[in-house]
């Protein structure tokens, strides 16, 4: 059709169409350019905020530490109870050393902590009676707050209780016994009597892994966090929830504990922010499309005031070109 021909050579249709494509592409450019800026500096942000989590879940952890060893430092550095189990003790004396200070000593001590927790003290004092739980199956997977008196004589023969006294160390965190099978781990001490320079025995406080390890985030933190703890010697003993398959799309981040070389190492997943970016995606491609149509009107706009008197002025030519030489141009001002 011929309007069509003419609206496709018109040197202002070409004008509109490239004006109109160059827009675009500015607006497409720095739209997306925005967008990835906003993404790397959100990620980088994140990255951080990962670290701090971390630090955060070491510390809460670290405090849970701290305070069960206030609760060993209770025998270890009480002179007075180490002169009391190196004492020799018949009769009725047994029992009510028993009764009437080890076993109130134990239970005092446990009070200082919200924790569920078992304490046993295993002295080399022979005379001294015996008390203890038996945890005899797998229902009582977390200790409650239980206390015993045990002679070492009993783990007189493990590796653990030997490696102990090889170590520098007056306190070591490590899984004996049933620890694994339970799902817990034992704060090993040292009991010395520094006065005599002999040895009373050792003291083991059991905690559940998931009270010790567990819980370590504010209730109302609404992201996801996953995170394992490794011993020293790289074994995973703990987890707090499985890690999605994805992991290549996950920041992570490690922290080392302050005490028993174990190892935080955190994982927080993409998903975390990417509805937040998605939320930005759409609004940067809306205000674009908005940005893109406003300009393309006023283009449309401009190119109707520009080109009104062009027009005329064109159409007088072709009256003159058909041979109407009485057709006048009017209206078209200094154009």
């Amino acid at each position: 059709m011929k309007w069509m021909t003419r609206l496709r050579n018109s040197y202002s249709t070409k004008l509109i169409v490239f004006f109109t494509l160059l827009n675009f592409f500015c607006i497409l450019l720095s739209s997306a350019s925005f967008y990835f800026l906003l993404r790397n500096q959100v990620y980088d942000n994140y990255a951080v905020s990962v670290d701090d989590t971390a630090a955060q879940i070491r510390a809460e952890i670290d405090r849970k530490m701290d305070e069960i060893k206030r609760i060993a430092d209770m025998f270890i550095f009480d002179q007075s109870f180490h002169a009391a189990v190196s004492k020799e003790y018949a009769g009725i004396e047994r029992q009510n050393f028993l009764n009437d200070y080890l076993l109130p000593k134990e239970k005092t001590a446990l009070v200082l902590s919200d924790m569920q927790l078992f304490l046993n003290l295993y002295l080399n004092n022979g005379s001294v009676p015996e008390y203890y739980h038996i945890r005899s199956d797998h229902a009582d997977t977390a200790p409650r707050k239980k206390f015993g008196v045990m002679h070492t004589a009993r783990i007189a023969d493990k590796p653990y209780y030997q490696a102990l006294y090889a170590n520098p160390d007056f306190i070591v965190w490590e899984q004996v016994e049933e620890d694994a099978e339970f799902g817990s781990i034992s704060l090993l001490a040292k009991l010395a009597n520094f006065s005599s320079n002999t040895d009373s025995g050792m003291l083991r406080i059991v905690v559940s892994l998931d009270e010790l390890f567990g819980n370590t985030m504010p209730e109302n933190f609404q992201q996801k966090v996953y995170y394992s703890i490794t011993d020293a010697a790289g074994r995973v003993i703990y987890i707090n929830q499985d890690f999605p398959e994805e992991q290549d799309h996950h920041f992570t981040a490690e922290q080392t504990l302050a005490k028993g070389g174990y190892t935080v190492r955190l994982s927080m997943p993409h998903s975390n922010i990417s509805k937040g970016l998605s939320a930005v995606l759409r609004n940067v491609s809306l205000i674009a499309l908005f940005c893109f149509l406003a300009t393309f009107l006023m283009a449309l706009g401009f190119r109707r005031i520009l080109y009104h008197n062009i027009d005329s002025i064109v159409d007088g030519i072709r009256e003159f070109q058909s041979g109407n030489y009485e057709a006048r141009i009017s209206g078209v001002g200094s154009d």
